[in-house]
């Protein structure tokens, strides 16, 4: 959706802009609930690598964690949505047009190949990193189910989970305090330092 574009939802809301020109939140309330979502993750477990995606209880437990993680994330923050009386819609859902659809697919697709590319590159100069988890699981796949599975995870669960979190809440703050520019470099950042 485009920045600072007025949506009209189709169930007859009034008018806002997102984002939120005026967020009713902070950098430090979203850091806040990434801590939180951490402090719930680590007594269940579910901040370890797995070491046995070489099977497929492993592989089942790893797609349950990444779909308990991505309703974990959607439920703190309709909380938090809810505890600052501002509707959910404000951390960036909203009905989606088909153009946006087909828009968001062309470039995900450039984008899939540009990063592809870089990543060759980085790999050749930087030297190739140990795989992560997913990427293991994905190569120890048996069953098209368990593709399915693991590319619903990869491909919806994982960005909406992090959309949600950066560029829902962190960025709108950001923004609102140091300009768009600005804002997005320092929300890539904090993204990136989050994923090592």
């Amino acid at each position: 959706m485009k920045e600072g574009k007025t949506v009209t939802p189709d169930t007859g809301a009034k008018t806002m802009r997102l984002p939120p020109r005026h967020p009713k939140w902070n950098v430090w309330q979203v850091l806040f609930l990434i801590l939180l979502i951490y402090a719930i993750e680590f007594p269940l477990g579910w901040l370890e690598s797995p070491n046995d995606l070489g099977r497929l209880m492993g592989r089942l437990r790893f797609i349950g964690v990444g779909l308990g993680e991505g309703l974990l994330y959607v439920v703190v923050v309709a909380v938090f949505m809810r505890a600052m009386k501002r509707p959910f819609s404000e951390a960036g859902y909203v009905p989606v047009r088909k153009r946006f659809l087909l828009l968001g697919f062309i470039c995900g697709i450039f984008l899939f190949v540009a990063v592809g590319l870089l990543g060759g590159v980085l790999a050749d100069w930087l030297g190739h990193p140990e795989p992560q988890s997913f990427t293991i699981a994905v190569n120890e796949v048996d069953a098209l189910w368990e593709f399915a599975l693991l590319l619903f995870l990869g491909t919806v669960v994982a960005p909406l989970k992090e959309e949600l979190i950066f560029r829902g809440l962190l960025y709108p703050p950001l923004r609102y305090s140091y300009g768009r520019l600005r804002g997005i470099l320092l929300t890539s950042v904090l993204f990136a330092s989050l994923h090592l």
